[in-house]
């Protein structure tokens, strides 16, 4: 348990005076995960991480709690602690029963945005568990809730009482960001980072870029995730 502590020590050394300045960084995020998996004794001995999840994150002042999703064939809900501040979060996982796997996270925060890294050893003897290690580089984008105004001439036909209120669940990104990318004989349209819409061939692709660029859209929302029954994009 020391040990642990003590990386957890080392990672918030690059955050000086975290108490003095904790940004307030709680709330659902989109996480798009880039890495892979090392196997000591399979093959092949390495696997790609390419993979889409959540994560939610709960604070007490400089405290935090980092809940992630499944992420490649790490199991979901792993629990990290740890602080944040001065534009740094830290975090580990440890637990009793396995202390020879310890999972660590940590990155930047960049207003409603998280750039950071997970490294997850697997090295304790305990069966069913394959030697070697998780490495992945994490974007999480939070989700932001928009409440729009009802007009004034609407309400006045409405009970006594009666409320309404639009939540949208959106992915902002940057429309000069978005490309089409082939996957085998169809073509995704992405940012880079999220998997926005698979077309069956290139010149439909190519039209829905345009689209995006020249509506300078700007937001890919979702009606009903994880798997959404209505998509769309708005500016």
């Amino acid at each position: 348990m020391t040990n642990v502590f003590r990386i957890l020590s080392v990672l918030l050394a690059l955050c000086p005076a975290a108490t003095l300045w904790a940004q307030n960084i709680a709330g659902d995020y989109d996480l798009s995960v880039h890495g892979s998996n090392v196997m000591l004794h399979q093959t092949p001995a390495q696997r790609s991480i390419e993979d889409r999840t959540t994560l939610r994150i709960s604070q007490d002042r400089d405290q935090i709690s980092m809940e992630f999703g499944s992420i490649g064939d790490v199991s979901a809900a792993t629990l990290f602690k740890g602080k944040v501040g001065n534009n740094r979060f830290a975090a580990v996982w440890w637990y009793q029963g396995y202390s020879h796997e310890t999972k660590v996270v940590w990155g930047t925060v960049h207003n409603n945005e998280l750039q950071g890294r997970m490294i997850y050893p697997r090295v304790a003897n305990r069966q069913g568990l394959v030697p070697g290690w998780v490495e992945v580089t994490f974007s999480a984008i939070k989700r932001i809730l928009v409440v729009k105004p009802i007009p004034k001439a609407a309400v006045k036909v409405r009970p006594k009482g009666f409320m309404m209120d639009i939540r949208e669940d959106c992915i902002r990104f940057n429309p000069r960001d978005v490309s089409l990318k082939k996957e085998g004989s169809r073509y995704l349209l992405t940012d880079g980072r999220s998997r926005m819409k698979v077309f069956p061939n290139r010149e439909e692709g190519r039209q829905a870029v345009r689209t995006v660029r020249h509506y300078n859209l700007t937001q890919h929302c979702f009606v009903g995730r994880p798997d959404p029954s209505m998509t769309y994009f708005r500016n």
